[in-house]
């Protein structure tokens, strides 16, 4: 497991980050039930299984989350869509994560700090693409 963790892209560990929520959320867990959806996720994320931790996300997203349980699932799904290479994906995550948080709070400016590192990897991971399609034809 912690091979794979080491094998995580960067900005998906940064997403990983415990929310520490502004104070208009008053909660600080989740409910059992969903602890346990969650933890499913964690697991599959962790041990390279991103697409049934994407699935568990949004098994997660279709219940009624508190504020701490919404902004740790769609990091948690942010973080599996980057592993994914889903960049659009991770960013709009983000952004939806975002929305809920209060502007100018640690939260929100530790998350959108985020989105360039996305960005970067996708630019990245776009310019491998092409120079691996350039070679192929060749």
């Amino acid at each position: 497991m912690f091979r794979t963790l080491l094998a995580l892209p960067l900005a998906a560990l940064t997403i990983l980050a415990p929310p520490a929520l502004a104070d208009t959320c008053k909660s600080e867990s989740f409910s059992k039930i969903n602890a346990e959806t969650y933890l499913a996720g964690e697991t599959a994320l962790l041990e390279g299984n991103a697409p049934t931790a994407i699935i568990l996300m949004d098994l997660l997203q279709s219940r009624e989350l508190n504020c701490y349980e919404k902004d740790a699932t769609h990091r948690m799904k942010a973080a599996a869509l980057l592993v994914s290479k889903d960049f659009d994906g991770a960013l709009s995550e983000i952004r939806i994560a975002l929305a809920d948080l209060e502007p100018g709070s640690k939260s929100h400016s530790d998350l959108a700090r985020n989105i360039p590192l996305i960005e970067k990897e996708m630019r990245a991971f776009k310019l491998e693409s092409s120079k691996d399609g350039s070679a192929n034809q060749e």
